[in-house]
C-alpha cells in the first residue's frame, strides 16, 4: 500500500514558500535596492519552471499532468 501525504501538508508548504518569497522579494528589492522588478519577477518563474519539471520527472508529486497533457491540445488550450 502506497502511502499518501496529506494535502493539508502540500498547503502549508506552500503558504509558508509563498510568505518566505514575498519577505525575500521585499528585501532584495527595498533593503539591497535593486531596481529591476521584472527581472526578480522572471528569474523567480524560470527557478519555478525548472523545480516543477525536475519533480515531475523524478517523483511522483506530478503524476495527474500526463492525464491532462493528452486531454489538454494547443488549440484547445489556445480558445480557452
Amino acid at each position: 500500500m502506497k502511502a499518501e501525504i496529506h494535502p493539508a501538508v502540500f498547503i502549508t508548504a506552500w503558504f509558508l514558500c509563498s510568505t518566505a518569497l514575498i519577505f525575500t522579494n521585499r528585501h532584495i528589492l527595498v533593503e539591497l535596492n535593486f531596481p529591476y522588478p521584472l527581472t526578480l519577477t522572471s528569474w523567480h518563474l524560470t527557478l519555478a519552471t525548472i523545480t516543477t519539471r525536475i519533480l515531475r520527472h523524478t517523483t511522483g508529486f506530478l503524476d495527474g499532468v500526463t492525464e491532462v497533457d493528452k486531454k489538454l491540445t494547443w488549440q484547445r488550450w489556445s480558445t480557452s
